[in-house]
């Protein structure tokens, strides 16, 4: 008896000091850095506006460059055709594609993903039809009308807002629309999953279903921006309303947490609502925006920090932004303080000029500009 109880007190000793070791793993793994923790601090001023061909050039919502030569337009809603792609060299238009409607070959809505300036893919998705899809670039070039690589139905249940990522041809890293991580508004969920392409999508999974399944609807105040390295297996998760960056390995398991430079303290609050499923707010009505835009080149990532923490927001009056500089294990390199609000990023691939979209309001036309670094 009394062997068994010693070796009892041992186990317990172990599974102590385990939890310890654990407790103590973590504790380093999370970084609190401030705007002096960064190596360099770079003033951005009086960028040059790229102005591309007015005969051609339709109503664009953003843009991106690629290639160092192929500025990609993704137009509004109201364009015929949603995706052009412009010559920087000569500002003319190459070709344009993913034409508006309900047909064969034609989009419902269509938003552009441009991760990495310098890869051979970008991404559109379309969220009428559920329907992600990776686009060739140099064969869309060659025969001058959209050429897919690859094109998976995603489930419904991931955030509309933000970026889905291939992680092979079958596979795929979604972000949960419905996950909120408070214990008064939680759907019971977890973030990140790792997806089957075109898996069975059940009924039970489509919004209308969701809406009587979940308790909250949370998708206004849960958005974060989700990327990758797939040569290191690296997820980075970047919350749009909290200063927090969180680092995963191919497994998903967290593995880094930078939290700043700002520490964000906010609650949510349940604001009147005539919705059949209370929608969640930020307490106050006020607003919360961190991390917004990024681009990845293989060695840094770069992402706009709106810096907006518990104000009214006022579009009509928008602040400059600052572009935090990153490699991929989160040290902090750089800090760029813009002279101007921006909302999409894309990098040479020197990493000499740093390329932007931007307006004064909503109701201002957007610039394409670019910044030396």
């Amino acid at each position: 008896m009394k062997r068994i109880m010693n070796i009892w007190i041992i186990g317990l000793f172990l599974l102590l000091n385990l939890g310890g070791c654990s407790s103590k793993k973590a504790e380093k793994n999370i970084v609190n850095f401030t705007r002096d923790d960064f190596k360099e601090q770079v003033i951005l001023s009086n960028p040059e506006l790229i102005t591309l061909d007015d005969s051609t050039l339709n109503d664009p919502a953003a843009f991106y460059l690629m290639h160092d030569s192929i500025i990609i337009v993704q137009n509004q809603p109201h364009c015929d055709h949603l995706i052009e792609l412009f010559s920087l060299d000569s500002r003319k238009i190459v070709t344009q594609f993913a034409s508006k409607g309900n047909g064969p070959g034609e989009f419902n809505t269509c938003y552009c993903y441009v991760p990495n300036s310098n890869d051979s893919v970008f991404y559109l998705k379309d969220d009428g039809a559920y329907s992600y899809i990776t686009v060739d670039l140099n064969s869309t070039l060659h025969s001058k009308k959209l050429v897919v690589k690859n094109r998976f139905q995603y489930n419904p249940e991931l955030h509309y807002y933000v970026e889905i990522c291939p992680i092979d041809d079958s596979h795929y890293i979604g972000y949960h629309m419905w996950y909120l991580n408070d214990s008064t508004y939680n759907n019971n969920v977890t973030a990140l999953k790792k997806y089957t392409v075109n898996e069975n999508i059940e009924e039970s999974n489509t919004m209308e279903a969701a809406m009587s399944k979940y308790k909250y609807f949370v998708a206004s105040v849960n958005d974060v921006h989700l990327f990758m390295n797939q040569t290191r297996n690296a997820f980075w998760m970047a919350d749009a309303h909290k200063d927090k960056i969180e680092i995963y390995d191919e497994s998903l398991n967290l593995v880094k947490t930078l939290i700043g430079p700002d520490n964000y303290n906010f609650k949510y609050s349940l604001p009147p609502s005539n919705s059949p499923i209370p929608f969640v707010g930020f307490e106050g009505d006020k607003s919360y925006k961190t991390y917004s835009s990024f681009t990845i080149t293989d060695k840094h990532v770069y992402i706009i920090y709106q810096g907006i923490n518990g104000v009214v927001d006022d579009t009509e009056n928008l602040k400059p932004v600052e572009v935090f500089k990153f490699d991929w294990d989160g040290n902090l390199l750089c800090n760029y303080k813009l002279d101007r609000f921006v909302y999409t990023l894309s990098v040479d691939s020197k990493e000499e000029y740093l390329y932007c979209s931007t307006f004064k309001s909503p109701k201002d036309i957007r610039e394409f500009v670019r910044y030396k670094l």
